[in-house]
Order: structure tokens, then C-alpha cells, then sequence
């Protein structure tokens, strides 16, 4: 089920896009209302759905192409067949490529369901499950040798997007946060304060557990929203072996390193090692919490 917050669908989407994209020949058009509404979604679950469309876009064109991605606010002022009326926001993504055969249009959303030599069916699938959970809808038309186009519809707020900081300094957020530790009585402690912060967190004592649980979490279409790794591990892959494999399972993965030893270089300069956080051991909550709210925040 989706961990849901309130977040600005832009920069989601086009970081999503934008990772979905590199490496490849394909180009992208975002075009958006200046005042979208924002949305109630799980970030990390929104970002796969993205991906995995605009990953499905960039295969279907292979001499290159450009994707086209729409952002607009819009309203049903009655019931539909799959939507209750209310406030929308809708995104398009739209690309030119070899299309989808008539027959296999009513499929795509089937689980295992591929046209791939190495495809597992669930891409597809996945997304339109979260979507569903997040009381939305996605569609596809398409015709052969002229494009696809998805729509998916995400239910609308006018809320604003802030963040709850208490007076103490304390940061408080939701996600699911999966940490990589080997000792008990600090694991139990780091779980304690995360649960303190409004968060689900999840343990892992080596780094082949942590990647297990990760890759498990994906496939689920759950996935964490951060992950919190500790360098030294007893017996096992430590944070920073760790951290590699878990770009190779997800470009986008949102790693904070934690070590007590804060001249490591790994500590020293976290980014050249794919991290997007540190914090120092013993934990503090004041440092943990917005330490987390400013990674799981970053596009």
C-alpha cells in the first residue's frame, strides 16, 4: 500500500522522466498548468509508475524520438465509470514509436503479460495497481507505427506543501525506511526514533538482507523511501558495497550513509559514493529527522 504525503507532482514527475531517459537517444517535452493542484501520493511509487512507462516509450523508439509528457489540472462534476467526480490532475505521456498491436492493448496491464525477448510482464502492471491504490485510473490508446499515448488520473488537493517542524528542531515526515545495522541494541534504537518520527521502518543485519528486502520491496511495488546504511558491517557487505548494488537495482534509490567515524571518506564525501545523506553514530533524532526529510525531499 502506498505511504502517502502531500508533494508537488512537477518535479516528481520530471526527475522521474529525466532518469527514465538517460542513456538513450530519446528527448522529452514537458508542458504543465502554472497552477497545478497538488496531490496526496507516495513519491517513490509515482516515480515507478513514470519510469516504467517512459522506460516502455524509449524501447518503442529506437532510432530516437521524443517523449512528451503533459501535467494539467482537471475536474469531472459528475461520476464516471472509473472515477467519482472531483478534482484531478492529469498526466499524458505520449511518445511516436511502433505502437501496440490492437490485440494486445487490453493485456498490457495483465501481470507477466510481455512482447519482450527479457521483459517480466510487471511493469506495466505494477503501475496500473498503484495507481488504482492511490484512487486513480491509467489508460492507453495506441496505433501501430504512430504512438502511445498513457493517461493517468491522480485525485487533486488544494493543499500547500510545507513541512512539520516541530519547536525542538524535530522534522517529522512518513515513508518507509529500511536500515542496514548489525548491532541489536542500536538497530532497536534507530527503529524506536524513526517510528518517534512518524516513519515504518524496516531492519536488515547484512548487506545481502538489505538488498534482498529492497529488491523484494520493488517487486511488491512498495518500496522504501530511503534507506539508511551503516559502513561497517560485521561478516557482511557494509554500506558502501552495499549502496553500489542498490544503484544497479534503482538509479533513483535514496542511500544516507551513517558511520561514527566521521573522517572516513567515504563519510567525508558521501555524493561521489551515489549517498544523498549522512548522519553520525550515535544517532541523534534532531540530525536523523531532517536529514531524512531532506533526502526523501530531493528530486
Amino acid at each position: 500500500m502506498p505511504v502517502k504525503k502531500l508533494i508537488q507532482i512537477r518535479p516528481v514527475v520530471e526527475s522521474a522522466v529525466k532518469l527514465a531517459l538517460s542513456g538513450t537517444n530519446v528527448k522529452y517535452e514537458l508542458g504543465y498548468d502554472p497552477d497545478l493542484k497538488t496531490v496526496e501520493a507516495d513519491e517513490g511509487q509515482i516515480k515507478q509508475v513514470i519510469q516504467n512507462i517512459v522506460l516502455n516509450a524509449a524501447e518503442s523508439m529506437p532510432d530516437g524520438g521524443t517523449v512528451t509528457v503533459g501535467l494539467h489540472n482537471t475536474s469531472f462534476a459528475e461520476d464516471t465509470p472509473s472515477l467519482r467526480a472531483g478534482n484531478y490532475l492529469k498526466i499524458t505521456i505520449n511518445d511516436t514509436g511502433i505502437g501496440i498491436p490492437p490485440q494486445y492493448v487490453s493485456k498490457i496491464f495483465d501481470p507477466y503479460f510481455t512482447t519482450k525477448k527479457k521483459g517480466s510482464g510487471l511493469g506495466l502492471a505494477t503501475s496500473f495497481s498503484i495507481i488504482k491504490k492511490h484512487g486513480g485510473v491509467i489508460d492507453v490508446v495506441s496505433t501501430v507505427n504512430q504512438g502511445t499515448t498513457f493517461t493517468l488520473y491522480l485525485p487533486a488537493t488544494s493543499k500547500t506543501v510545507e513541512a512539520v517542524t516541530s519547536k525542538t528542531g524535530i522534522v517529522y515526515g512518513k515513508g518507509k525506511i529500511l536500515i542496514l545495522e548489525d548491532e541489536d541494541l542500536v538497530a532497536a534504537v534507530a527503529k524506536d526514533m524513526l517510528i518517534t518520527l512518524g516513519y515504518s521502518p524496516d531492519v536488515a543485519a547484512t548487506g545481502e538482507d538489505a538488498l534482498h528486502k529492497y529488491s523484494e520491496a520493488m517487486e511488491k511495488g512498495d518500496p522504501y523511501d530511503a534507506v539508511i546504511l551503516d559502513l561497517t558491517i560485521r561478516g557482511g557487505m557494509g554500506g558502501k558495497n552495499t549502496m553500489n548494488s542498490l544503484l544497479e537495482l534503482n538509479l533513483a534509490v535514496k542511500g544516507i550513509v551513517a558511520s561514527g567515524y566521521a573522517q572516513d571518506p567515504v563519510m567525508a564525501d558521501y555524493t561521489e559514493y551515489g549517498f544523498k545523506g549522512r548522519v553520525m553514530k550515535p544517532y541523534r533524532i534532531e540530525e536523523l529527522s531532517r536529514t531524512l526529510s531532506e533526502v526523501i525531499s530531493k528530486q
